[in-house]
């Protein structure tokens, strides 16, 4: 997807020398190389272009703070979090999995070379005046505005609990009803047979269609059995913007409540953790090590134990 620049900025510096050489080292193919950096440019430019709208720049940067927070070297959350959302949560989670072939590799990347291109990224955006920056960004594209417009009660939840703080960790909001329900063949939108739904298919965090355990959980909230849709963290739904709109979208418009460890969303309330906890890398992690309830509201105490088993 071009981004429609006309002059060469900070973001192009970043993806077109420092990203793009990083990226060579692994052995993606040209093609690979290409869809990667162009998405990655994507991401960074229409987050940088608005990120002096404050209300836009938390809600989107929200969406990384379950891991920015711990990412390394030291930075402000802002820029940790902003490397979340748009590099880690790029096409660079496809070289990170076993769909790496789709870009060329016949072998994934390791996590120690996921962790050095976006610390080589925290080191440099974390110099740049993002603010000053932004009303120099030229470009017709706004991915993350133009998805959002889809998806207006899962953009307006998500934006209440950025406003939540570890002082006020939660609140009520008006309720929006726009639409009726989604349902699940809307959700689909037809990209999902049978074959697909009996087989299943390799995938990986950045993958736009729907697996057969997510439908099977969705099938349960649209049928009023599932009133709690829990993840560990916004990553282990999907690294994929549009598609963890989608979903919510959906749980919301069907008066469920999305949860993670972190996080309480429903269609008029939200709340967070008071200090939030690192989201779990792989499934024995998940396994191994469940959160405390404590720090967190009563309704979301009261999700996480029914689903935790928590004390």
């Amino acid at each position: 997807m071009k981004t429609g620049t006309t002059t060469f900025n900070e973001i192009d510096t970043y993806a077109n020398i420092i990203l793009k050489k990083q990226l060579q080292k692994t052995g993606v193919s040209n093609a690979g190389l290409y869809v990667i950096i162009n998405d990655v440019k994507t991401q960074l430019y229409s987050i940088i272009k608005n990120w002096n709208d404050t209300n836009f720049r938390n809600t989107i940067l929200l969406i990384g703070s379950e891991e920015g927070i711990f990412y390394e070297p030291q930075a402000s959350n802002d820029v940790r979090n902003m490397v979340v959302v748009a590099i880690r949560n790029s096409k660079i989670e496809t070289i990170n999995s076993d769909n790496c072939a789709k870009l060329g590799l016949k072998k994934s990347i390791s996590s120690s070379q996921v962790k050095s291109i976006t610390s080589a990224a925290i080191e440099y955006f974390k110099n740049i005046n993002l603010s000053k920056l932004a009303p120099k960004i030229s470009t017709s594209n706004n991915f993350y505005y133009d998805i959002a417009e889809i998806y207006p009660i899962a953009w307006k939840a998500l934006t209440e609990l950025s406003k939540c703080t570890k002082e006020n960790l939660e609140h009520d909001y008006q309720k929006i009803k726009i639409r009726e329900p989604l349902v699940i063949d809307e959700l689909i939108n037809g990209e999902i047979d049978t074959k697909r739904l009996q087989e299943g298919v390799i995938e990986d965090g950045i993958t736009p269609t729907l697996g057969k355990d997510l439908l099977l959980v969705l099938n349960s909230i649209q049928n009023g059995k599932t009133k709690i849709f829990y993840a560990d963290s916004f990553k282990w739904l999907t690294r994929n913007f549009e598609k963890l709109l989608r979903v919510l979208e959906f749980i919301l418009t069907h008066n469920a409540w999305f949860v993670t460890n972190n996080y309480f969303i429903s269609d008029n309330y939200v709340s967070r953790r008071k200090a939030l906890v690192k989201s779990a890398h792989s499934v024995a992690e998940f396994h191994e090590k469940y959160p405390s309830a404590i720090e967190v509201s009563k309704k979301h105490r009261q999700s996480l134990t029914k689903f935790l088993e928590l004390s």
